[in-house]
């Protein structure tokens, strides 16, 4: 079976059905499996890239075709495939003579009469196009609905992907396989014809004779569904720029350059084609793409350099063994294969700049030739000088349009020889102020006094901008600029860079600074740089910096201003992580206020300010007040976004583990399965459907239904890899809790391993005081004492465990947590009588004891279990002078309270005095 065939048989199954279904036609084709799997996983999630339908399509206009459809002479049968302009089918032609083609049936939304104008015009030169590897468009025209329909020959063949990996084609043969494609496209472009889509799916590859030959398909298509002119637009959002995202070249994706493409965007495409037969993947991930908006896919696309083949395979992980045995060959003999030239030739391909990428088709193909030859390649790696030059280009682009915000997801050593920095988000205060200074200049000229304010305020706003831009610019992007030192084999890490940046920002802020009048820039500075510590981890940091924003801005805008409460907003969340929950309420509280004068009780930043309240109340354990407070905010978004809202689902889910929490099983239940519906049919639902199927299986699990719940972990589980990638802090959680399953299950050993990979790309990621990284440390404590692996698990214990307690203090949710897994190794070393390792164990538990009696907000019967706890503990770790002063503590607070715990209390006291002798 093709992969369509696989795939649209799997649609009409249940999830269980669906895998018995793929382990059986798959038949360990993990390629093809992985490809089925991602085709469900973008229709259950609505995704705009895909929407097929088994039964027929039916288009927005009403009209449904099908197998038995009647389209002029041509009479349909089966659907071939579906893309973003139209769908496919295979139709058998009687009259004036019988054959068999493919016909595409476009979209709707297009402008019909201008598309098949263009098409028709476009015709005269595809009739002269006569290529054995071209496959022929040989008419257009349109339904009796006006539907815009081509005719093409009909290629049964594979896509050459699928083909060569099906047939385990080498390196060798796939680049034998690639020349005939640029050959291909050299014919077309010979007679001014531009594909503008090549991608696999465009090439398909049949045997003839016992020889792979390739067809490519689609010519003039693409060039037929595009518009003439900017006047003359079409409408649909397929259309809005023409070709596949994965495939499309920079000036594809730039709206100021698709409108001059020529030849040379086919030869970046074909780059990318290349870049996939080569390392099974593509330069910039499928997950990633999908989950973003076009506008971020336009630039990723523009102004992100991809990585190295060579490269790219040495990330892969497991999946590289499987990719390089469908070459033949083995993880490390590939990456060596396409170090040098090959990683040559296919960046060539991939540059930005047009004009550095092969001039033609033929010279591509030539230079493949030539490797495959051994002759020297006319492709050579980029100079320092060069790659400097596109690194400033790009900083300045982003300085000049205020875009500016770095923020930091990786933590360690950037590059071997310079370091990089990547863009994610938008600085969102530099785009208000460029907006603002556009509304000023218009109001300026409807009223002459509000001009001369605004544009005053318009050309402080602009300051603003440029001063913000400049510290980027100079303090930050300066820092992993090529230098001689960097090419010495300095290596820059980015808490490195950022750490010089704060030290100018804090010397620019006092008097005399150059930012001492200045205090908007400050301001912001402190923000954005808070921000970016908060999101490495490095929460002391971040406090200081955050606080320092919020003080500037209290001074300059009051307490109830946007500006105001947006640092006080990230510090609210940011004490919840330390264990400060109190000052975290507090805080979050004089956010909601704020928000609630400023903005409404139902705005969206007062919603999410009483989320983070909520979820300080879970945190605390206090489940009841958690959750009357998530159904406030859930009843909000009903009332003002709708049931259908990503929002509205997120917080609704957040119910399900109150509900769950609360002991309210079956209403937690039922909640889900009902949001999982809605989840499931909305666009873009698949990050709340893969929570909610985490919360059913841990509600099986609870239940000790582990098979049920295994099932639902590992659908949760392939969900986030698809949307997120294997290592997203959320993918990672959903292992980690699959892999306690298979615990349960019996599968220690497998189990034991996920669970130490999730916990080092939790600590490689997240860094060690992270809640994720700090939950996969838990899950991995418990597999080791489970597979009584005791020396690791000793060690393990006792890694960073004072860098997190002095982070988080010793009353928050997760050193809780943490406390009961010590505490459950120490009873399992000391039946197994470990002394060696029991007296370091011990060590922990005693500085839990003593730091949690010691927190500020301890109550008295915590100080007094701390004070029992230092008693118990058995020599050397025994402190019976500190668990007498606990203990009388715990007294004097309780005597105070007037609470009813005070004679428990004296005689824990007793106790301890009888056991010192006093």
């Amino acid at each position: 079976m093709t992969e369509h065939e696989i795939f649209t048989a799997a649609m009409e199954l249940s999830k269980d059905e669906r895998k018995v279904f793929l382990d059986r036609v798959c038949d360990g084709n993990a390629i093809l499996r992985s490809s089925v799997e991602e085709l469900l996983a973008l229709h259950d999630s609505g995704s705009e890239f895909m929407a097929v339908s088994a039964a027929g399509t039916t288009m927005d206009d009403g009209v449904s075709f099908g197998s038995g459809s009647k389209i002029g002479p041509f009479h349909l049968r089966e659907q071939l495939g579906e893309g973003g302009m139209g769908v496919v089918y295979r139709a058998h032609q009687v009259h004036p003579f019988e054959r068999y083609v493919a016909i595409k049936i476009i979209k709707p939304g297009l402008d019909t009469k201008e598309v098949v104008f263009r098409f028709q015009a476009e015709q005269k030169t595809l009739a002269l196009m006569d290529h054995p590897f071209v496959a022929k468009v040989l008419e257009a025209g349109q339904t009796e609905n006006g539907r815009p329909y081509f005719v093409m020959e009909l290629v049964d063949g594979l896509p050459i992907t699928e083909f060569c990996d099906k047939n385990l084609l080498t390196m060798k043969q796939r680049l034998a396989l690639f020349i005939d494609v640029c050959k291909a496209v050299q014919h077309a472009h010979s007679k001014s014809v531009i594909h503008r889509d090549i991608k696999p799916s465009n090439v398909l590859v049949q045997m003839y004779d016992g020889v792979p030959t390739p067809k490519v398909i689609d010519f003039g298509v693409a060039k037929a569904l595009d518009p003439v002119s900017k006047s003359r637009g079409v409408v649909t959002q397929v259309a809005q720029v023409i070709g596949t995202p994965l495939y499309m070249s920079p000036e594809q994706a730039d709206s100021e350059k698709n409108h001059s493409l020529d030849t040379r965007t086919d030869i970046y495409s074909l780059g990318v084609l290349l870049y996939e037969l080569l390392t099974g993947t593509t330069p910039f991930e499928r997950s990633r793409l999908l989950k973003v908006a076009n506008d971020e896919v336009r630039r990723i696309i523009r102004e992100e350099e991809p990585p190295k083949p060579s490269t790219k395979v040495s990330t892969l992980g497991d999946s590289a063994t499987s990719i390089s045995e469908l070459r033949a060959t083995d993880p490390k003999r590939l990456q060596r294969t396409l170090q040098g030239e090959l990683d040559w030739i296919v960046m060539k391909a991939l540059e930005k700049d047009r004009e550095r990428r092969y001039e033609t088709a033929v010279g591509f193909a030539d230079d493949v030739q030539r490797f495959l030859d051994l002759e020297p390649v006319v492709a050579s790696p980029p100079s320092k000088l060069y790659r400097w030059r596109r690194l400033a280009k790009r900083n300045f682009a982003a300085v000049l349009t205020g875009a500016i915000m770095i923020t930091l997801l990786f933590a360690g050593t950037v590059g071997t020889t310079w370091g990089l920095i990547k863009y994610v988000q938008a600085n969102a205060d530099l785009e208000v102020s460029l907006k603002n200074e556009e509304r000023m200049r218009q109001d300026a000229q409807k009223n002459e006094k509000l001009a001369k304010d605004k544009s005053e305020e318009a050309v402080e706003q602009a300051e603003i901008a440029k001063a913000v831009s400049d510290f980027f610019n100079n303090e930050l992007l300066a820092s992993v600029m090529p230098s001689e030192q960097m090419d010495k084999g300095r290596n820059v890490s980015m808490r490195s860079v950022l750490d010089s940046a704060v030290k100018r920002l804090n010397v620019d802020a006092k008097p005399g600074g150059r930012f001492a009048n200045k205090p908007m820039v400050s301001g912001r500075l402190y923000y954005t740089m808070g921000v970016a510590y908060y999101r490495l981890g490095e929460l002391k940091v971040a406090r200081k910096l955050l606080e320092n924003s919020h003080e500037i801005r209290l001074e300059l805008f009051g307490e109830y201003h946007e500006l105001t409460l947006e640092p006080l907003h990230a510090l609210a969340g940011l004490y919840s992580q330390i264990g400060e929950l109190d000052l975290s309420d507090e805080t979050s509280k004089k956010v909601i206020e704020g928000f609630e004068r400023i903005k409404g009780a139902d705005h969206r930043a007062t919603l999410i300010a009483k989320s983070n309240l909520a979820a300080n109340y879970m945190m605390r354990a206090n489940i009841v007040d958690g959750t009357k407070l998530y159904e406030e905010i859930v009843d909000a978004y009903l009332r003002t976004q709708g049931p259908e809202h990503p929002e509205t689902l997120s917080f609704q889910t957040n119910l399900v583990n109150c509900y769950r929490g609360i002991g309210e099983t079956e209403k937690a239940k039922n909640l889900a399965k009902e949001l999982l519906t809605v989840a499931r049919r909305v666009k873009n639902g698949g990050h709340v459907v893969s929570y909610l199927v985490q919360l059913l299986g841990m509600m099986e699990a609870k239940e000790e239904k582990y098979e049920e719940a295994k099932g639902l972990l590992s659908e949760s589980v392939a969900i986030r890899a698809k949307l997120l990638g294997d290592n997203h802090p959320d993918t990672l959680a959903a292992k980690r809790i699959l892999a306690s399953i298979e615990m349960k299950l019996g599968e220690d050993g497998r189990a034991a391993k996920t669970q130490e990979e999730v916990y080092a790309e939790s600590l490689n990621v997240l860094g060690p005081t992270s809640f994720d990284t700090i939950n996969a440390k838990i899950s991995y404590l418990d597999s080791l004492i489970e597979t009584e692996n005791w020396d690791k698990a000793i060690k393990e214990a006792r890694r960073d465990f004072d860098l997190i307690t002095n982070t988080h203090g010793f009353r928050h949710v997760v050193i809780v947590k943490l406390s009961k897994i010590i505490e459950a190794l120490a009873q399992r070393l000391s039946s197994q009588e470990r002394e060696d390792g029991l007296v370091k164990i011990y060590e922990l538990q005693k500085k839990i004891f003593i730091g949690t009696a010691e927190s500020s907000d301890a109550t008295p019967g915590e100080i007094s279990k701390s004070a029992k706890s230092l008693l118990e503990l058995p020599e050397p770790s025994r402190d019976l002078e500190l668990a007498e002063k606990f203990a009388r503590l715990a007294i004097a607070l309780e005597e105070d309270a007037g609470g009813e715990n005070v004679e428990q209390f004296q005689n824990t006291l007793e106790l301890i005095l009888e056991t010192s002798g006093q």
